[in-house]
């Protein structure tokens, strides 16, 4: 299934981080956890599905101040709170953009290959503001490690690549 996640250069806060072994040919391999939030706009819920804005929120009845019409700002339910979203994306790209770009000919980027992107969260709020969470299963370096650890809890660029969704033959090579 194709998916409208994608992030590019989105201005994140990393909430958390968990370093857990994970069991491969029996032998125990650092996998890890990354947890991340970010406030955006409500028209983001595109990303997760095209129908969520107009689920969640209602056109507000007060005119802008430029007299154009108003957004759907206004919560449906304000009392529904934070939902959890059952989505997963096996096979992205994530990059933390980390650093000044290049050090020594290298980037600093961490690039985590073959990602999974799961566990979503969305808390609605009032005006058409949301919090959008979610989870980066991967398994980068020692070093990578390493350094994620000094930006834990601060604010961080990230950018999420979906996998390519493959084609399926039509069958004419007959």
């Amino acid at each position: 299934m194709q998916t409208n996640f994608q992030l590019d250069r989105q201005s994140v806060t990393f909430t958390n981080m968990r370093i857990r072994a994970e069991l491969q040919d029996e032998n125990p391999l650092p996998d890890i956890d990354l947890f991340f939030q970010a406030r955006m706009g409500n028209d983001s819920l595109a990303l997760l599905a095209p129908d969520m804005r107009s689920l969640l929120y209602k056109k507000g009845d007060q005119q802008t101040t430029d007299g154009s019409e108003p957004g759907l700002t206004v919560l449906r339910f304000p009392e529904l709170g934070r939902q959890r979203i059952k989505k997963e994306i096996i096979g992205a790209e994530v990059t933390v953009h980390y650093g000044v770009g290049e050090s020594n000919g290298k980037s600093t980027d961490i690039v985590i290959a073959e990602a999974i992107v799961d566990r979503f969260f969305v808390d609605p709020m009032e005006g058409g503001t949301i919090i959008l969470g979610w989870r980066v299963r991967g398994k980068p370096t020692g070093e990578e490690n390493g350094r994620l650890t000094l930006i834990l809890g601060r604010e961080t660029t990230l950018t999420v690549v979906p996998p390519e969704e493959k084609q399926g033959s039509l069958g004419l090579d007959q």
